[in-house]
């Protein structure tokens, strides 16, 4: 089990319904359920491989059962190979030891509010709306907004000549804080505002009483060198196992 999981499992119960499962926890968000990271199970570590096939076909059923089109499963650290896996996908925590450098003094980075909700949404639409589709990215966002308004979970936006120009979420649990979902408009790439948004993410996660902070990064996106040019280091890792219903031998 990774130091991560109890921040993980927190950060998805503000968002969905966590109950007990076997050897793990199991979500389900009633009003996104084809989300897969919203519905899914999570593994504090993974199991010996064919006590990992047989929960897959346990599992399996259960979501047959439910209606859902696929089963998440969340494992941290490696899982064992699997002859019937459909997509894997390994992920690094990543976590930042100092501060960040640099940041560019025309950025303000302020948690969204009832006033500024909706450039928060059109901020999402510009970033998300082509890959996800325009009506998903406003049912997420309504899903989100209460929570967000709530301060369960900061949605910071940044703002740069009165217009946002990225975003991310930041979640405290406890002394460990945790950033997601982080976008920089396509317009305003590779100009420094992505690291003065982290910059000053992490300084408001240490105010508030954070003595860890991480991101979760798929391993192999470019993504990965720009957190590691910000001061981030590779802390641990987790796999994603998605199954489909074209599967049939889960299926």
């Amino acid at each position: 089990m990774t130091v991560f999981f109890a921040a993980e499992a927190a950060y998805l119960t503000v968002f969905c319904r966590a109950e007990a499962a076997e050897n793990g926890l199991r979500f389900r968000d009633a009003q996104l359920p084809e989300l897969c990271a919203h519905n899914l199970l999570f593994l504090p570590e993974a199991p010996e491989e064919s006590a990992l096939c047989a929960l897959l076909r346990r599992e399996a059923a259960r979501c047959r059962a439910e209606g859902l089109p696929y089963l998440q499963l969340l494992v941290e650290g490696k899982s064992p190979f699997c002859a019937a896996l459909a997509q894997r996908t390994l992920c690094d925590y990543y976590v930042l030891p100092g501060e960040i450098r640099r940041p560019r003094p025309d950025l303000a980075l302020l948690p969204m509010d009832a006033s500024t909700a909706g450039a928060a949404l059109g901020f999402d639409l510009q970033v998300n709306g082509e890959p996800y589709g325009a009506g998903f990215i406003r049912r997420r966002f309504v899903r989100r907004l209460p929570v967000y308004l709530a301060g369960r979970v900061q949605h910071l936006l940044g703002w740069h000549a009165g217009r946002p120009v990225c975003a991310c979420d930041l979640f405290l649990c406890g002394e460990t804080a945790k950033i997601e979902d982080v976008d920089v408009a396509p317009t305003w790439q590779r100009r420094g505002f992505g690291r003065a948004m982290l910059a000053a993410a992490a300084y408001r996660a240490r105010a508030g009483g954070a003595r860890e902070i991480y991101l979760v990064v798929e391993r192999g996106s470019g993504a990965q060198a720009a957190y590691e040019a910000c001061g981030f280091v590779r802390a641990a890792a987790r796999e994603e196992l998605l199954f489909s219903s074209a599967d049939p031998s889960f299926f």
